[in-house]
Order: C-alpha cells, then sequence, then structure tokens
C-alpha cells in the first residue's frame, strides 16, 4: 500500500514498540508518522500491500484489531467505498471501520508468524485470505512463516511462495487451478505421496521443492513426473536439489529432462541457446542408455490395432509375436530374453532399478553416509547399546563434515537421539563408550562444536539443528547445556527466521520442564546461566512462565561468600540478575514485578546504593544488571516504578553516591577502571533517565537541590558529575555517553538552559580548543576507541589494540557498538548548539547568542567536515545523527572537501556491501537537492549521475533466491529511484534536461531490462 514517496522513506524509521504483531489504527498511524505509509491508506484502493519488513512486522495474525479488510463484493464501486470510509482517519477509529482490498494483486506477509488459520474460508473468518476479500490476488508470498497444511482457495491466483514454513506434503491445489508459480523450498516434505498432486495446475510453470526431505525411488518419480506431462505441458522451470534422493538417485536429472520436453531449466542446468540444446540432447542419450528407448511411440502390434505410448512391456502384448517384432521396428535391436527385451521399457527399468536404489542407499549407510536411513544408521550405531552413545554421534559429524551430501541425515540421526537421551535412564548409557571425564568434557564440546559448523554450512538444516541444541539443553553433565545454550545464542543472531525457531524451542522445550525445578538443581542452575547469555530482546516475551520463580530466587539466593572458591554462586546470582533485566521488557513481567515482587525491587534499589557494590570490580555485571532491571521496570511504568524510588529517596542517594567515589576514586589514581566506569556509567545513564522522564521537580532535586549541598565529596550533584565526565580529554565511553544525554536534556530545557549554558561551554571550551571534537576526529577517536574495545568483554586487550589502529586510518572498521553510542551522542549534543543557534523561535532566556558563537566556533574548527567523516561509521543510528545535521547547515557555503566527502559516499562500490549506509545518504540527497537551488546548481549533476551508478549496479546483481540481499537491493532502489523521480519533477528545468542525453537513455534502458531479468517468474 505504500506509493513511491513512502516506500522511499522506508529504512530509515524505527519502531518504538518493536515489530507489530497484530494489525491496529493506532499502528499504522505509527507508520504514517514514520513515513512508510501516506496519510490518506485508509482510503486509497491498494494493489500491492507488502508486510515483510521484520523490524516493523512480525504478525501473528493478518487479521486486523480494529478495521477490516473489505472485499468487492461489498463494495458498491469506488466511489461508494471512499463515500462509506469517510473523509478523516477519524473514521477507522470504531470497531468494524473498512479498508478496501478488491484491486490488491499482490500480497507479501513474509517473515511472519501466520499459521494456517490464515486460509480459512472467508464466510467464517472475514477477511480472510481465501474467498471473495481478495478476489483479484494474482501474487502472494508467504515464506518464513508457520504454515503446515493450508487450505487453498484462490482461484484466480498466478504465483505462491510458501518456501521456508512447515509443510510435511504438498498442499491439495484443487483449489488453485490457475497457479504459474509454486515455490515450497525449505519445508519439510518428506515424499510425494499422491502422484495427482499437481494434476489441477495447468498452467504450471515454475515448480520448486529443493531443500526438502523428500524420498522418491524411481518409479514414484516417474509417476510424478507422468502427471506432470500429461497436466502441466507448460513447465518451464523445475528445481529438486538438496533432496535426499538426489544424492542415492543421481540419474534422476536425466529422466526429468527426457520425461519433460517443456522445460528451459532444472535445478542449475539451463537448455536454452545452443549449449543448452546440445546439454540436453546428451542427457536424452544417458537417459535411453539408461531407462531405455522406447518412450511415447505409437506401436502397431500385429493385429493392426494402435496403441498408446509404451510404458511396459505389458503394454504390448505376447513376446514373441509382438514385442521382438516392435522392438526390432521400432529401435533396430533383436532380443532374446523376456530379462532382455525389459531394459528397453521405461516402467520395466524403473521397476529393476528399485533394487538397484536400495542398494545404494544400504551401502552408504554402511559407509557411515546414512543418506536418510535414518533408521538403520541407528540400528547399526548403537547395536550393542541401549540407546545412543556420544562416540557415535561424533562418526556421524566427522562424516558429514567430509560429506555435504550426509549432513542431513546425520541432523536426523542426532536428533532422534537427542530425544532420547532427555530421559534421565539414558543419559549415563549416552557417555558409556568414553571412560575418563575430560575425554567426556571434550568430546561434548567438539560434539557441539561440530553442530555449530553444520549450521553455518547448511542453514536449511536450520530448524532441526535447533530442536536437537534445545532437547541436549536438559543434559548438564559435562556442561553439555551451558554449551547448547550458547550454541543457540548464537544461532538466534544468524536471521529473524533462526531467532523465532530458538524462541520457539525455548519456549515448549527449555523451560516447561525448570519452572518446577529449584534454583539448587544442576539443570536448573545452568539454565538460568544459559538463557542469560541471549542478546535477545524477543525472549522476555517468553520468561513470564518462569518469572515468579526468577524473582524469588534472587531474593533467596545468598550473597557471595569466601566459601564460594568456584565463583558458581556468584555466577549464578549475576544470571539471575541478567534474566531479570530481560524479563521485565516485557509489560507483563514489568507490572508483576511493581504488584507482586516490590520485595525484589526493594532488594535491588538497595543494592545498587550500598558503597561496598560500586567500589567491588568484581560485581560489575550484577550491578548493571540491577540498574537494567529498575530503568526497564521504569520505561513500561514510569509513573509507579518513579514514585516508588522517589519515597526512597533513590535518586538522592545514587547521585550521593557518584559523586562519592567518583572524587574518592581520583584522588587514589588517575584512572579510574573499566569495571568502575561501568557502573558510574549506568548509575549515570538512569539517573539522566529518571531527570528526562520524571518532570521538572525531579530534575530541580538532581541538577539544582543536590549541587548545593556542600558535603566534602558532594559539592556538585548530577551537573557537576557530567561536566566534569565530558570534559575530559579522553573520557570513559559508557560514563560519557550518559553524561552528553544529560547535559543535551539540560540545552534543551527551558528551565535549565540559562542557568547552565555558560557553565557548559566555558569548562568543555567549546568556544576555543573544544574537548570534545577531536573525539570524533580521526586522531583523537583512537584513545576513545581503544577504552570501548576495553568495555567489550569478549575482546582481548592485543585485538583491542589493533583495533585502535584500524580505527585511526578507517572509520569503517568500528564495529564496536559502545563507541556508536558515545559518538552518536557526542554529534547529537554538538547539533544542539547549531539548532538552537539557527532557530528562529522566541529567544525568552537570552540564550540564543551562546548558542550562535559557539556554533561559529565549531564550524570554524571543522565540525561539519569531521561529522561527515563518521557517516562511514556502520551504524544506522549515528548515520540519522550526522545526517540530521544537515537541516542547520547552510548549503551554500559548504565547504568543498564537505561535499566531496557527501559524494565520496555515493559509491557505487558500496552496493552489496553497505546498502544502508547508502540508503541514508540518497535520502538526505533528496532533501538537499530540493531544497536549495544553490546545491542544486553546483552538484545535481553529479548527485544525479552518480545515483544513476548506484542504481546501474544494484539493479544488475542477481539476488533472487537469497531474501536478505533481495531485500537489500529492492530498498536501495527504490530509494534511488525515488530521488531520481523527485528531481526531475516541477520546474527543475535544468534537471529534467539533463536525463535526456543518450548516456542516460541508455543506462536507463540497461535498468529496466535488467529489472525485468532479475524480476522473473522464478524471482522471490
Amino acid at each position: 500500500g505504500c506509493t513511491a514517496d513512502a516506500a522511499d522513506g522506508a529504512g530509515e524509521a524505527v519502531v518504538e514498540a518493536g515489530p507489530v504483531r497484530e494489525l491496529s489504527v493506532q499502528g499504522m498511524e505509527y507508520l504514517v508518522r514514520a513515513g512508510y505509509l501516506e496519510h490518506d491508506w485508509h482510503r486509497r484502493h491498494h494493489v500491492h500491500l507488502v508486510f515483510s519488513n521484520t523490524d516493523l512486522f512480525q504478525l501473528e495474525t493478518f487479521t486486523p484489531k480494529d478495521f477490516v479488510w473489505q472485499g468487492k463484493k461489498e463494495a458498491n464501486g469506488d466511489e461508494d467505498a471512499e463515500e462509506a470510509l469517510g473523509d478523516t482517519s477519524a473514521s477507522l477509529g470504531t470497531q468494524g471501520a473498512k479498508v478496501y482490498v478488491h484491486k490488491v494483486t499482490s500480497l507479501n506477509l513474509d517473515f511472519n508468524r501466520l499459521t494456517d488459520v490464515e486460509f480459512n474460508a472467508g464466510t467464517t473468518r472475514p477477511g480472510s485470505i481465501t474467498g471473495n476479500t481478495f478476489g483479484s490476488l494474482r501474487t502472494l508470498k508467504m515464506r518464513q512463516n508457520r504454515l503446515v497444511d493450508p487450505v487453498l482457495l484462490m482461484p484466480r491466483l498466478r504465483e505462491l511462495y510458501l518456501a521456508g514454513n512447515r509443510l510435511r506434503r504438498v498442499p491439495k491445489l484443487t483449489g488453485v487451478p490457475s497457479l504459474e508459480v509454486l515455490n515450497l523450498a525449505s519445508n519439510v516434505i518428506t515424499e510425494l505421496d499422491d502422484d495427482d498432486a499437481f494434476a489441477p495446475v495447468v498452467h504450471l510453470r515454475n515448480l520448486d521443492l529443493t531443500y526438502n526431505h523428500i524420498q522418491l525411488g524411481p518409479e514414484s518419480l516417474l509417476n510424478t513426473l507422468e502427471t506432470l506431462f500429461n497436466s502441466c505441458r507448460t513447465l518451464e522451470r523445475l528445481k529438486l536439489h538438496n533432496n535426499p534422493f538426489c544424492g542415492y538417485f543421481c540419474e534422476y536429472q536425466v529422466l526429468v529432462v527426457k520425461m519433460l520436453e517443456s522445460l528451459s531449466s532444472l535445478d542449475d542446468l539451463h537448455f536454452a541457446g545452443h549449449d543448452g540444446a546440445a546439454l540436453r540432447e546428451e542427457m536424452c542419450k544417458e537417459a535411453d542408455a539408461f531407462f531405455g528407448r522406447s518412450w511415447r511411440a505409437a506401436v502397431h502390434p500385429v493385429d493392426g490395432s494402435q496403441l498408446g505410448p509404451v510404458k511396459r512391456i505389458g503394454d504390448l502384448g505376447e513376446f514373441n509375436s509382438v514385442v521382438v517384432p516392435f522392438l526390432k521396428a521400432e529401435l533396430g535391436v533383436e532380443v532374446r530374453t523376456l530379462e532382455e527385451a525389459q531394459g528397453y521399457f521405461l516402467y520395466d527399468r524403473a521397476a529393476a532399478l528399485r533394487s538397484v536404489v536400495k542398494e545404494r542407499r544400504e551401502s552408504a549407510s554402511r559407509k557411515g553416509a546414512r543418506l536418510g536411513q535414518v533408521g538403520v544408521a541407528m540400528e547399526k550405531a548403537d547395536k550393542h547399546s541401549d540407546g545412543p552413545q556420544l562416540k557415535s554421534l561424533l562418526g556421524e559429524m566427522e562424516e558429514a563434515l567430509l560429506d555435504p551430501e550426509q549432513a542431513r541425515s546425520a541432523m536426523q540421526i542426532i536428533f532422534q537421539a537427542a530425544d532420547t537421551i532427555s530421559q534421565a535412564a539414558r543419559t549415563k548409557e549416552f557417555f558409556k563408550t568414553i571412560k575418563e571425564s575430560k575425554a567426556r568434557a571434550d568430546a561434548v564440546a567438539s560434539f557441539v562444536e561440530q553442530i555449530c559448523f553444520i549450521h553455518e554450512k547448511h542453514p536449511e538444516l536450520s530448524v532441526v539443528i535447533i530442536r536437537s541444541l534445545g532437547r541436549f539443553c536438559s543434559v548438564s553433565e559435562y556442561g553439555m547445556d551451558l554449551l547448547c545454550f550458547s550454541a543457540l545464542a548464537t544461532i538466534a543472531k544468524a536471521s529473524t527466521a533462526a531467532r523465532d525457531e530458538v524462541m520457539e524451542v525455548l519456549t515448549l522445550v527449555v523451560l516447561p520442564p525448570i519452572s518446577d525445578m529449584n534454583i539448587q538443581d544442576a539443570q536448573c542452575a545452568n539454565a538460568v546461566i544459559g538463557l542469560s547469555s541471549f542478546d535477545c530482546p524477543e525472549l522476555a516475551d517468553r520468561l513470564g512462565v518462569i518469572f515468579p520463580m526468577l524473582c524469588n530466587f534472587y531474593l533467596k539466593w545468598p550473597a557471595a561468600n569466601d566459601d564460594d572458591a568456584s565463583g558458581r554462586s556468584a555466577h549464578i546470582k549475576r544470571s539471575l540478575c541478567s534474566l531479570l533485566r530481560t524479563a521485565v521488557q516485557n509489560p507483563d513481567n514489568a507490572r508483576a514485578l511493581l504488584q507482586d515482587h516490590e520485595q525484589l525491587l526493594m532488594a535491588l534499589s538497595q543494592d545498587i546504593l550500598k558503597r561496598d557494590e560500586l567500589f567491588n570490580p568484581s560485581l560489575c555485571s550484577q550491578y548493571v544488571s540491577a540498574i537494567g532491571i529498575v530503568k526497564e521496570t521504569a520505561k513500561i511504568m514510569p509513573a509507579e516504578t518513579l514514585a516508588y524510588l522517589k519515597q526512597e529517596s533513590f535518586h538522592a542517594e545514587l547521585d550521593h553516591a557518584v559523586w562519592e567515589i567518583f572524587v574518592l576514586q581520583r584522588k587514589e589514581s588517575e584512572e579510574l577502571g573499566i569495571p568502575i566506569c561501568k557502573k558510574l556509567g549506568s548509575a549515570i545513564d538512569i539517573l539522566v533517565y529518571m531527570m528526562e522522564v520524571g518532570g521538572e521537580s525531579l530534575a530541580h532535586s538532581l541538577l539544582v537541590e543536590q549541587g548545593s549541598k556542600e558535603s566534602e565529596y558532594h559539592r556538585g550533584g548530577l551537573f557537576e558529575t557530567m561536566l566534569k565526565v565530558a570534559s575530559e580529554e579522553v573520557p570513559d565511553p559508557v560514563m560519557l555517553a550518559a553524561s552528553l544525554r544529560g547535559l543535551t536534556y539540560v540545552l534543551n530545557s527551558d528551565k535549565f538552559r540559562s542557568r547552565f549554558v555558560q557553565s557548559i561551554i566555558t569548562r568543555m571550551k567549546l568556544l576555543d580548543e573544544s574537548t570534545i571534537l577531536p573525539l570524533v576526529d580521526r586522531k583523537g577517536f583512537k584513545d576513545l576507541h581503544q577504552k570501548c574495545q576495553e568495555h567489550t568483554d569478549f575482546v582481548e586487550l592485543a585485538e583491542a589494540a589493533q583495533a585502535g589502529i584500524q580505527a585511526q586510518t578507517s572509520f569503517g572498521v568500528v564495529t564496536n557498538p559502545i563507541a556508536h553510542q558515545a559518538l552518536a551522542t557526542i554529534v547529537r549534543f554538538l547539533n544542539t548548539f547549531s539548532e538552537k543557534g539557527s532557530s528562529a523561535t522566541d529567544d525568552r532566556d537570552g540564550t540564543q547568542v551562546f548558542f550562535e558563537e559557539v556554533a561559529q566556533a565549531l564550524n570554524a574548527q571543522g565540525c561539519n567536515t569531521k561529522l561527515f567523516r563518521l557517516l562511514e561509521v556502520p551504524s544506522q543510528d549515528l548515520k540519522a545523527e550526522v545526517l540530521g545535521s544537515l537541516k542547520t547547515c547552510d548549503i551554500g557555503s559548504m565547504e568543498k572537501d564537505q561535499v566531496e566527502i557527501m559524494l565520496e559516499l555515493l559509491d557505487a562500490t558500496r552496493v552489496n556491501r553497505d546498502e544502508a549506509m547508502l540508503i541514508t545518504v540518497i535520502g538526505s540527497m533528496k532533501e538537499l537537492i530540493m531544497a536549495s537551488v544553490d546545491f542544486r546548481s553546483k552538484f545535481g549533476t553529479q548527485v544525479i549521475n552518480k545515483t544513476l551508478e548506484i542504481l546501474g549496479a544494484n539493479e544488475a546483481r542477481k539476488t533472487y533466491g537469497v531474501d536478505d540481499e533481495h531485500y537489500w537491493k529492492t530498498k536501495l532502489s527504490e530509494k534511488a529511484v525515488g530521488l531520481l523521480a523527485r528531481s526531475s519533477e516541477g520546474d527543475n528545468l535544468f534537471i529534467r534536461k539533463h536525463f535526456r542525453t543518450a548516456f542516460h537513455t541508455e543506462r536507463f534502458h540497461l535498468i529496466m531490462k535488467n529489472e525485468e531479468v532479475g524480476h522473473h517468474a522464478d524471482a522471490p
């Protein structure tokens, strides 16, 4: 439903409350404000609907909450539809408002969580995909959803994409007789049990069954091909590779090519052109040699009657009087025995091959390949055991790593083993053949590591791998559960589909058993530790079942003591704290914390205020997590949380503690340690957050009242702490990010700006040699980046030093999220002076002159040039902040080097490696080229030429079949076309004339040709 302009804005906005799970008026209106939709979306007669952006949507139902999809039968024409819907969006505020979709021809619901219920008949579920509501639908994409056996009733549908679901068989196709394209790749289809499954789709041109679990023998494949030959005479493209039968029945390709003469491509083989024709001829000869040469020729027996296509020798009749003369006349061969004659008849040859294929599968099983014979393999691997054993499974993994064709069957074996050993009685048997404890631990580590390798090489096996690891999470011996949790946490980061599957396994397999356990139980404790390693907000929604248990465990768990030599007790406490921080990101859990577990909130706030907690480096992560719990709860229920904290004087005590330790530590040492900085940074962060959302009275208490106290260690309060941090030559990045956020709040506050602005300018030397600006320069950033790397626990100091050296030469290698956050807050802070200095609002407090002076001083120090360089950093948030500075930038007075920096970023070589950055820059260029005549006259030609180069390079990419790349390719092309379209509108005669050159005409033709080829029917 997006117009060109709306699509052009996609990718820059962020949904505030996470992906939408149910469509509603409120959610759609947010998309309007974010630039994804036009404001009159509800009055348009949509043609294309796209809900596949995983940052925006994770729909669990396609039925809207407070409006309905309206089909053509209920509408009385376009004018009536407009009148029925009303002139304003206010009409959508009532239940049952209508959005007309009777003209929708394509619907994209990829990467959601939809189930078979969406295919219920329209009469029982108003607005469902089937029925008359979407009566004009021609293309439906529902890849990576949760379909199992959908009922398809869409007579006019032509293209259907169901890859990456949970289909166990080919859906009934009688309800989609017009279908031309069918993609069922990456499902769990095991066999084509219905030989006539494809008979109803007589117009089928493209069929994809790759990456399934299909087991086919020669006869069953032959029956399927016969159906396709008789029914689907227009079939052009067929994909069958990466199914188990392809390994042991490698002749399937020559049989398919011989049977289906209409094919233009099979798997990765193409039969177009001279070379393709030669390949087809060669494969047909191989088929004749292997399957026999009697195919479909009409035969005239001795009695003169005409038989149809000859499939079996039995179709001819008596051997001597019919078969022998037929073979001699038709094929020029003489036979003496029935067995010899059967070699020339297709179905007889296929039946004979049954034993050959069976022997191949058994031979592969003896060699360890298994190739689908899971039952045979399991019997062999464990013939001397009561259950599967780790040693035999390691053998499976090694074979699978050596031969990729064996990966699928190996994982099926491991999945069955995981089901078995999750039973306590089988666990000891699992480790029995490995004697020593250390050897067992090493074997477990190797086993999990190999599973992860297979996942990297075979992402199509993601589902079975994730489910296997989920079941192994119940085995606490030799650290298997912790390793499996770690592997699942890593896999969850690989893709949206993998993350969703991991969350499903945690919900159904991992969490239920531990909900009734005690934390003293090793399995339960390890599960808490393992779950805490997930950096995945979606986990919050799944932890509700164990949230009360986690709260009680935290309250009852003893503090760390000297008896805990191994550190396990402290580790469990840290993990509990981390897991609770994740859990309260869910609104229901946050409410439960305030309403049912107030004791926990009290305990957390008391722990945060303890001076010993701040001083003790070993409690760093636990302290930061405790603050995170309080902050996350406050985000969801700010009024209730802040009221409780104010009642306990939390903000005043924490402010006092931060200032005290900040001064005390500096008396003892010039450098604060990383653990102390982490704690102080998180403490400042929550104080700033309380100041931002707690109203002016709370902010006044922190900034003014606390700062007026004259105790020995408390002469500054929060403002003095933040200013002291921001004024340091090389500040700690975590403390800097929190402090600059607070100072930015002060500068934007009408109540506090006049009181503090001069102190900020003077202490930070913003009119002279600024202490903050060098941090965004390549040379000055080196030391700051070094500290960012030291904050990242998993980076060794040697690697951090090397990364710091690289960062000095290129911002493009800076991937540390702490560095991204620090740079973004610096840019936001500096932009405040430019915005306030150029603001036309009433200068009631008399501070605008200060902002103007600072803005001029920063420009004199090359601020814009330094900020533009930051566009190389791979961070969308940072790019948005930098490009936001262009709003107050004087385009006409931009230095040549500043323009060149932006033009450098419009580089076609960045296509396929930095699309997000190109999308951001092109979007800003579009605004600049339309807003400023001076910019347009000076740089318009270069911008257009570079945008055309980017569009051309992007359209030349062959991304179909690779969903993620195809998504970014589409977004980048939309952005580039948006700039070119806007540039050719209105009175931009110079630019429009520029488009009419022969060079650009030729380029446009090439782009359109690539667009047509790249989006043919075979493309997702």
